[in-house]
């Protein structure tokens, strides 16, 4: 997220306000990052491979993710922010929908009913 505000930073003449380049919500890239922000949701959660216990898997997780970024991508800055900005609101449904509004993915007492104690 702070990379992505970071690039929008960067964007922006104080001079000349039609530097600003929003985001498109419409791009496909938008889509394959509301897909990534579920998945690393999903993936820490259910610490798929060790990725939430082990500290090494998580930073090589993200080093995998920041390389493919960046290969797939390139300079195109405005996929770079469609593909942040769909992934940013991917993490947040997901987080919303798995732990404020409902319980974890395999937390049996969220699926039951049961409350703790």
């Amino acid at each position: 997220m702070l990379a992505l505000l970071d690039a929008l930073r960067r964007r922006v003449d104080p001079d000349d306000h039609e530097s600003l380049e929003v985001p498109e919500w419409t791009s496909p890239w938008t889509l394959g990052g509301l897909f990534a922000g579920v998945a690393y949701g999903w993936a820490t959660d259910t610490d798929w491979h060790g990725v939430r216990t082990n500290k090494r898997r998580r930073i090589l997780l993200m080093a995998l993710q920041n390389t493919g970024r960046r290969l797939v991508f390139g300079d195109r800055e405005a996929d770079q922010q469609a593909f942040g900005l769909g992934q940013l609101a991917g993490f947040v449904l997901y987080r919303l929908r798995y732990g404020v509004l409902g319980g974890l993915p395999g937390d049996d007492r969220a699926d039951s009913g049961e409350t703790g104690g």
